[in-house]
This record gives C-alpha cells, structure tokens and sequence, in this order.
C-alpha cells in the first residue's frame, strides 16, 4: 500500500477535478474527503453508506483510490436531487461500482455498513439499523445539528471534531482564504484502535483551534 504522501496527492488531484464541474458549490472539503481516505485505510473499511451523495466528489474519490490500491468496497448512497443523480453518472469514473438510491428508506433493511458518511438532509432516525457494532459515523462540515442527533442515539461513543491548518486552494469553489473544511467523527464502541486515533486527533484539534485563536 502506497504511502500517507501519495494518498494525500491522490485526493488532491482527485478534489481539483470536482472544483471545475457543475454543481460545485455544495461539494465536500479536500480535508474531509482526506479523512475519510485515512480511516478506510487505518480501520479496512469495506463498506459505505453515504447520505448525500451530491455530485460524486466523495464516492469517485474513494470508489477510484480503492480501486488503484486493489482495495475491495461496497459503496451506497443516497440522493433525491434530479441534478445530482445525472451529475453522477458522468463524474463518476467507475458508476456501475455506486448502488445508488434516492432515499434511506429505500435501502435493504438488512444492509450494514462499516462507515456511514452523512453529507446530506436525510432521516437520521433511520441510520442506527445501518450500523454495525462498531461502525464509523463521519458528520461532514458543521453540521452539527445532525451531529447532536447522531450522538444522542448512541450514547456508548467516541467522538471528535477534526480539522486542519491547511487553507482552501485558490481553485476551490466559494470564499477564498479560509481553512479548509473538517468533519466530526463517532465511533461506536470503538477498540483500543479507534480510541487510540480518537485521542491523537482529539490532542490534535486541541492545538489546531490554539494556533487558529492565537
């Protein structure tokens, strides 16, 4: 498996491609969809669940990165959007690879995913009979709100907000010269692992909002 450098260019690359297409107003940050890289890689995620899958930034990234490391994925998602579900099929390199719905409730009762992305407006109340034991919940943005529903429904969870120093690319759509976006995370009855990168990315944070603030 190539190395955190290279993963690191491939979402850049990757983002830079998003930045130029129609609908970009709405795509997820290069930080984020970064994140979400390293815990596919750190905990073998092999299954995803994205609400809101927008125009593709998240799902190309992750379906093509799989793809090149010989990664095996199931990869879901769900979007209403008439825009965006036509913006799918051709931004995405691998299409046939994305089992794409139009809402949560569509999905099969049965399915269970190891990371549950939530990118989107859909009923949170649904999302706990997706999760394993042990799932991986990453909220993108600040959406909060979402957040607090999520952690209200499981209580047995670690949880931490991450960002980064890294400044939006001056290709990148919307306000210039600002930090990057990040993304909170909840792990669900985590093992030693997860609590282990909870508290590096937890010490992490902590420094990153001091050097922000001063």
């Amino acid at each position: 498996m190539e190395n955190i450098t290279d993963h690191k260019a491939f979402v850049e690359t990757n983002y830079r491609k998003f930045c130029f297409l129609k609908g970009n107003e709405f795509i997820a940050s290069e930080y984020a969809i970064f994140v979400i890289i390293e815990l596919i890689k750190r905990f073998k995620v092999h299954s995803i669940l994205e609400l809101g899958a927008g125009i593709g930034t998240i799902a190309d990234t992750v379906i093509s990165y799989c793809g090149e490391i010989n990664h095996s994925m199931d990869y879901s998602a769900t979007e209403s959007n008439q825009f965006c579900r036509e913006a799918l099929k051709t931004n995405l390199k691998n299409f046939e690879a994305l089992k794409l719905y139009d809402a949560l409730d569509e999905l099969p009762s049965d399915e269970k995913f190891d990371l549950i992305i939530i990118d989107g407006n859909e009923d949170l109340n649904l999302v706990s009979q997706f999760c394993k034991p042990q799932s991986i919940l990453l909220v993108e943005g600040d959406r909060f709100d979402q957040t607090k529903i999520i952690l209200s429904k499981f209580p047995n969870n670690k949880y931490v907000n991450v960002t980064t120093l890294a400044k939006k690319k001056e290709y990148a759509p919307g306000k210039k010269g600002i930090y990057q976006g990040g993304a909170r995370i909840i792990f669900l009855n985590p093992d030693l692992n997860k609590i282990l990168f909870w508290f590096k990315h937890k010490v992490h944070t902590y420094l990153i909002r001091y050097i922000r603030t001063y």
